[in-house]
């Protein structure tokens, strides 16, 4: 059979270039910055998995290339009520109108109708679409492996996250996993169907969820996608989608997890440090009926040394360079990837990470102060004291050749806001 995939991404490049001679990239940007903030898709789903043991990523799609029209009487902002009535996490919403007769309006009517994070879900092969996607109210994109290359996946990957939306990235083989596995991502879908020939074998998310440490990480979730039919394989996984969705759970990628995970649902992949145990009391807090807030958060911490220490510092003269940019990044980068570091914590697309060391006046200590912000469900004062630390231990770990005595201390939130603790401010 011809390589379907190849069909549907050469038409989509001939798309996207129509798009951009309509609307160039300035035009569109300004749009997606007028967009309502992200939801957080990935977060949804997490606190799905933390209340009844799994996340279910509802589809709204109206046909597929392989099963023609699924409905005639297709509203997507009805669908997605019945979805979160059902139970749904997310939504992922077909925009492709070609091969699925989707269109960029089902994402807003989707979202506004349900209030749910919803994943753009199309055939993504430049950052153009990216914006696109933002400025659609999309909180979520689809990078699919087999349709890129690495270099493209890393751009769609990097637009998403200047434009603080999750990326979920779907693979259908060894190969494709290994490559989505070097990528910065949180979401990692494993794909039944061959895209390029639509045959489906349900053993492909056996063989790639079992893998070995070259396999599925702790930082993934991971969806499960495509192939059950009929109630006889819904001990492995769910069934498919169908024309009627009551509740939710039937007519999208929604249902119980199986021993190779749930169908387009998210179990968070790191066994023993989740939310659920039934008697030991771990238990991540449940964000979903939260209000939307801008959440702020600022901590600081010190890390006191011999003043000569500082003075290299300071000089440039420590041999492993530039103590100050390189622990200012660490801690940016820490407190991105909070969730990945504390068991408890949701992972949270931040909107916003400020690091700041500064020599103390006494010339004998490094001064840190971080700041987080996103517009979500759940406060950042993790991320904020995380970004401290980790900016704290880069200090030391960059100049323990020098001076093993140094001391890591009085590190402490000193603001937080939003949510309905309202603004506390250190005494």
């Amino acid at each position: 059979m011809s390589d379907i995939l190849e069909k549907i991404c050469a038409d989509k490049r001939e798309h996207v270039a129509r798009c951009k001679a309509a609307r160039p990239l300035a035009r569109l940007e300004a749009a997606a910055a007028a967009a309502p903030a992200p939801l957080g898709f990935a977060q949804s789903l997490e606190a799905g998995a933390a209340q009844g043991g799994w996340g279910l990523i509802a589809e709204i799609k109206r046909a597929s290339p392989s099963a023609g029209e699924i409905r005639p009487d297709f509203d997507p902002a009805c669908l997605a009520r019945a979805y979160r009535q059902g139970g749904a996490s997310c939504l992922s919403v077909l925009t492709d109108e070609p091969y699925f007769k989707g269109r960029d309006s089902y994402v807003m009517e989707a979202r506004t109708a349900s209030e749910l994070p919803c994943l753009r879900k199309d055939f993504m092969i430049d950052p153009y679409q990216v914006v696109e996607a933002r400025a659609i109210g999309a909180d979520c994109i689809l990078v699919i492996m087999a349709a890129v290359d690495d270099a493209l996946a890393r751009d769609l990957v990097a637009a998403a996250d200047a434009w603080s939306l999750d990326v979920l990235v779907e693979v259908h083989d060894g190969e494709e996993l290994e490559r989505a596995l070097k990528l910065d991502t949180r979401l990692l879908g494993i794909n039944n169907r061959n895209l390029k020939t639509l045959a489906v074998d349900l053993a492909t998310t056996e063989a790639l969820a079992r893998r070995p440490p070259g396999g599925l990480r702790k930082r993934h979730q991971a969806p499960c996608r495509s192939g059950a039919h009929g109630g006889k394989r819904r001990a492995l996984l769910p069934g498919r989608r169908t024309p009627d969705a009551p509740g939710g759970r039937r007519g999208g990628h929604a249902g119980a997890p199986g021993p190779a995970g749930p169908y387009d649902g998210c179990r968070p992949m790191s066994g023993r440090l989740t939310h659920l145990d039934e008697a030991g009391h771990a238990r991540m807090v449940d964000v979903s009926d939260k209000e939307n807030t801008v959440r702020v958060a600022v901590a600081r911490g010190s890390i006191a040394m011999r003043p000569e220490t500082l003075a290299m510092i300071v000089e440039g003269t420590v041999p492993k360079g530039d103590v100050m940019a390189a622990a200012r990044i660490a801690g940016i980068m820490a407190a991105k990837h909070t969730a990945d570091l504390i068991p408890l914590c949701h992972p949270l697309a931040l909107s916003s990470v400020e690091v700041e060391l500064t020599p103390a006046e006494n010339g004998a200590a490094v001064e840190i102060r971080a700041m987080c912000k996103l517009t979500g469900r759940t406060g950042v004062e993790m991320e904020a004291l995380t970004a401290v630390s980790v900016a704290a231990l880069t200090v030391y770990d960059m100049c323990k050749a020098v001076d093993r005595g140094m001391r890591i201390g009085e590190i402490r939130l000193v603001h937080k806001s939003g949510g309905k603790s309202g603004t506390w401010e250190q005494p």
